[in-house]
């Protein structure tokens, strides 16, 4: 089993890792991945990946260790490098989801990715900023106070059994995490699809 370790946070602007929820993104055998906490090898999530299709979501986030464990977000991925996310399960009810927007203002760019989200009670933008221009190293901000990191991405480099890690900080509703895990997801995804 791995440790959590601090190694890439100060490219994401993390300096109180103790203040993370840190989760490792495993590849599988396929595309799909499973993400763990940090120090572990028990799976919490599970990301189904399919290949572009016209039908069904591209990603689909369960909560449990695989394809039959609950959906709770999906994402739809597009070929100019935006997504569309909703949290929920779209086969059980439609009308529940909350639908959210993921894009670039600039397709033609490698803009930051951006979205808006109800945070601390109110609806808020947030930002998510490609940090290095050759992998995905990526910074969460709330746009009003870009100050305080909210959750990254670190790539995992050369290592082929693991796709990276997601830090998410403590003290915020568990929508919050859903929305954090599918907008990182879908833009390592797109990156990996050629779109991002």
């Amino acid at each position: 089993m791995e440790s959590p370790d601090d190694t890439g946070l100060d490219i994401v602007g993390i300096t109180d890792p103790e203040k993370f929820k840190q989760l490792t993104l495993h590849h599988t055998e396929h595309t799909d991945i499973r993400i763990c906490p940090s120090g572990s090898d028990v799976t919490t999530f599970y990301v189904n990946n399919t290949t572009w299709t016209l039908k069904g979501p591209h990603i689909t986030l369960h909560r449990g260790a695989g394809k039959t464990a609950p959906v709770i977000g999906v994402s739809h991925l597009t070929a100019s490098g935006n997504a569309t996310v909703g949290l929920g399960d779209p086969g059980v009810d439609m009308n529940a989801m909350v639908w959210e927007q993921l894009g670039r203002q600039n397709k033609w760019k490698r803009d930051p990715f951006q979205f808006e989200f109800p945070f601390d009670g109110e609806r808020k933008k947030f930002t998510w900023n490609r940090m290095t221009k050759i992998r995905f190293n990526l910074q969460l901000i709330e746009d009003s106070n870009p100050d305080v990191v909210l959750a990254a991405y670190v790539p995992a480099g050369l290592m082929w059994k693991k796709r990276g890690r997601i830090l998410i900080r403590t003290g915020y509703e568990e929508p919050w995490e859903k929305i954090v895990l599918l907008t990182a997801i879908s833009i390592v995804e797109l990156g990996r699809k050629g779109a991002g």
